[in-house]
């Protein structure tokens, strides 16, 4: 998808920090769409797959933690030749792909749609690979945040380690 960049951070944290990677007032009425590329995403801890999460920002830069993130995610392995399936009902964020602090990192493409239209439930698309040891890992996940409200950004972190280094651009798209 072609849009316009509206943010890019590049970053690489201590290890020894704890830290959430946040995009505050990123999302505006200007486009109906975003694109959030993530590029080697790494974890603070040796080896763990830790799954990463995203939580939307209300008006305020406060996490939207209301029970109202619905998801859906299909998973493939290198190892296997079956996938497997996931689904989270009434969560206070959506959880996308796993991630650790191999070379190689997580990398993802998400778009979400509508999160600014204060009338309307958000919808989340995302595709993501990920490394752990020798065996690759692809999640396909669809999701939407089922309460009507004004949503001006989101925040990346783990479920228990925390996102250390990689890379995130933010598009507008649709405008």
């Amino acid at each position: 998808m072609a849009g316009v960049r509206l943010a890019h951070k590049d970053f690489i944290i201590s290890k020894d920090v704890t830290n959430t990677l946040q995009f505050d007032n990123i999302f505006s009425q200007r486009y109906s769409a975003y694109e959030i590329l993530g590029h080697n995403l790494v974890s603070s801890y040796g080896g763990i797959r830790d799954w990463l999460r995203m939580g939307l920002l209300d008006a305020n830069g406060n996490v939207i933690a209301d029970g109202n993130y619905q998801s859906q995610r299909n998973d493939i392995n290198s190892n296997s030749t079956s996938t497997s399936q996931g689904s989270v009902n009434n969560s206070n964020s959506w959880n996308f792909s796993r991630y650790t602090d191999d070379s190689f990192g997580t990398n993802f493409r998400a778009v979400i749609h509508t999160p600014y239209e204060s009338d309307s439930i958000t919808m989340f698309l995302c595709e993501s690979s990920s490394n752990n040891s020798s065996v690759l890992y692809y999640y396909s996940t669809a999701g939407v945040h089922q309460s009507a409200e004004r949503i001006t950004g989101f925040r990346l972190y783990g479920d228990v380690y925390e996102v250390i280094g990689g890379n995130i651009s933010v598009f507008g798209i649709g405008g």
